[in-house]
């Protein structure tokens, strides 16, 4: 105001309506704003002008609340419709740099799929298709031939698709509009560059080299002893080395992973943020943080959540000792001492810093809260921080190699709702469907299970889990049991037949990586530790949280009963308390250090049970 610059505030109706109402007299005839901190009247420059943009109210636009016409009536208001085929081809053309043959199949492309959505209930909604954010993202991939074309057209509208037929619609539109082979939208060729034993080894090199910078980095530490952020450096170095390892091993790089793993290279090769949406244990993490081990970048994770506020993502001031203002390195002055401090927050040091942003758990924040990342989301990549206060607010532009990345659950699972179209359309956004397939979840248990007894398992997991899903049909019990929980089985069963954990290196807690199995004073059979890892991670707890009537819990806890019975060879089936009536704990010491004499006593009729539950969750 004091200078005369052009200020636009951005969704408007989600700001506060007594925030809004303290615009009042400035948009007035008068133009003048009270400061009622400062008691002080502020006239703005003659130059100065005032904009503001917003989404239409309503649900669809995540919740945006109608303005008071009160206040409207202060503004020339303006709609802005869709923007004209012709127009949009130059838009493209000049924007994006393609060839203006490529830019009217562009637009012919979004026409017919809009047209789609009109004729058919498969494609409705607004926007069922594609934005203009859309072509712009799938222009500057700079195809080179309609086949790469077709393919980055599919990658950018058709991976967000949820249902199968509209990804054969979308495919059937690219190959009749831009004369494209059929071969050149095949998954095959989709993600030939997550082949896997090409992924194996880049990630070998990547680790070797990140082990690499982490020794580098403790041997500067070690010269600079006094240097604690020097220290705390490379100590995040080496545990982000260690847990790379760790997981670069224990990936299994099935077609779905693959396929998640190529698609979100992509959008990170062409600096477009990605959402990855997907039920709870799809491997979207595991993919970001092999996707920052390859790139050497750092990883900085952000877990939102119903309390998560701005400050959370920008920073904010927080209480600082021996921290002077005005105080300069060639000065005698010594400037004074403040008790607050800025300190930046995660986004702000990725974007400063050059790391991958990964916010977890997208949804669960606050839309206007979200709101606050659609200038880093745009092409501009800039970020205002007016929270920090000061003479001049700074204007912070993103390093060249910074990335954002979010993930997200799918709206209704456990409360969890769907984003707003004005934040998705930001993102490339990537839908990770539900693995249907025994061989792939075969797959990943065989690679969380050593060598040996144990490894005939890995099948038997994986054919448990698919009688599972049959046997819950398509409610609430299919949550019960999810590939983080095979997971989880596994490596129980390898923690109390091995002694071993989930493969953690030396100096992360237990010597040499070994679980809290490492004090039993006996070990588990293979059919024992596969008989007690289905209790521990599903039938213990069969039917809690997910609302299901007392009788279907009993009735599938019954079923998997008598499967899991049936899977475990004959001679050791009535050895297990859990599938007869006699308890296998008797007055064996299954834990050195955490075991109580039973003594003569009879146990109580739940004991023996309630024991095993609580030996299970102990190891």
């Amino acid at each position: 105001m004091r200078k005369g610059w052009w200020i636009v505030l951005d969704e408007l109706n989600l700001a506060p309506s007594d925030v809004l109402e303290a615009l009042n007299r400035l948009l007035d005839d008068n133009r003048e704003l009270f400061v009622p901190e400062l008691q002080e009247t502020i006239a703005p420059h003659p130059h100065f002008a005032l904009f503001a943009t917003q989404n239409p109210p309503g649900v669809t636009y995540g919740g945006r609340k109608t303005l008071s016409k009160a206040f409207r009536n202060r503004f020339m208001e303006i709609h802005v419709g869709d923007i004209p085929d012709d127009e949009l081809r130059i838009i493209l053309n000049k924007r994006c740099a393609v060839a203006p043959s490529y830019a009217a199949k562009i637009v012919e492309v979004m026409r017919e799929l809009q047209r789609r959505r009109r004729a058919s209930r498969a494609f409705a909604g607004k926007d069922g298709f594609v934005t203009a954010r859309d072509l712009f993202r799938w222009a500057n991939r700079n195809a080179d031939g309609y086949d790469a074309l077709a393919a980055d057209g599919f990658k950018t509208l058709g991976e967000r698709l949820r249902s199968d037929e509209e990804r054969d619609a979308l495919k059937e539109t690219l190959v009749t509009i831009l004369k494209a082979k059929k071969e050149a939208l095949d998954p095959a060729r989709l993600y030939a560059s997550a082949e896997e034993k090409s992924l194996t080894a880049r990630l070998r090199e990547a680790t070797a080299l990140a082990l690499e910078t982490a020794n580098a980095s403790e041997r500067e530490s070690e010269k600079n002893p006094k240097s604690e952020r020097v220290a705390d450096a490379a100590r995040a170095a080496r545990r982000a080395a260690q847990d790379a390892s760790a997981l670069s091993v224990a990936m299994a790089w099935t077609p779905a992973a693959r396929r998640l793993f190529a698609l979100v290279e992509s959008c990170l090769a062409h600096k477009e943020p990605a959402l990855l949406v997907g039920e709870t244990g799809c491997g979207k993490t595991s993919v970001c943080q092999l996707l920052a081990l390859l790139r050497g970048q750092r990883l900085r994770v952000l877990n939102c959540h119903q309390h998560t506020e701005t400050g959370d993502f920008l920073g904010g001031f927080r209480p600082a000792r021996a921290v002077r203002r005005n105080a300069r390195d060639d000065s005698d002055d010594p400037g004074t001492d403040v008790p607050f401090a800025w300190e930046d927050g995660p986004l702000v040091r990725a974007m400063r810093d050059g790391d991958i942003l990964l916010v977890d758990e997208l949804s669960l924040a606050e839309d206007s809260v979200l709101e606050r990342l659609n200038s880093v989301l745009e092409s501009g990549r800039a970020l205002t921080l007016p929270e920090k206060g000061g003479s001049e607010v700074e204007e912070l532009v993103a390093h060249p190699d910074f990335r954002i990345l979010a993930t997200m659950n799918p709206g209704g699972d456990f409360g969890k709702k769907e984003l707003s179209p004005a934040l998705r359309n930001r993102f490339c956004e990537i839908w990770i469907g539900a693995s249907a397939s025994e061989a792939e979840m075969a797959q990943i248990c065989a690679r969380r299970v050593p060598e040996g007894p144990l490894q005939a398992y890995a099948k038997k997991l994986a054919e448990f889990w698919s009688f599972y899903r049959a046997a819950a049909g398509r409610g609430a019990a299919r949550g019960a049991l999810l590939t983080r929980d095979l997971v989880a089985w596994a490596q129980f069963m390898r923690a109390a037949a091995e002694g071993e954990g989930p493969g953690r290196s030396e100096g992360r807690g237990a010597p040499s990586g070994r679980s809290a199995a490492a004090g039993c004073s006996r070990r588990l059979s293979p059919e024992e530790a596969y008989a007690h890892g289905a209790y521990l991670t599903l039938l213990d707890g069969l039917g809690l949280g997910l609302g299901l009537p007392e009788e279907t819990a009993k009735r599938i806890a019954a079923e998997c009963r008598a499967f899991l019975r049936a899977q475990l060879p004959e001679k050791v089936r009535h050895r297990f308390f859990f599938l007869s009536s006699k308890c296998v704990f008797r007055r064996s010491a299954f834990f050195r250090y955490f075991s109580v004499s039973r003594g003569s006593l009879s146990p109580a009729p739940n004991a023996n049970a309630t024991s095993a539950m609580m030996f299970r969750c102990t190891w």
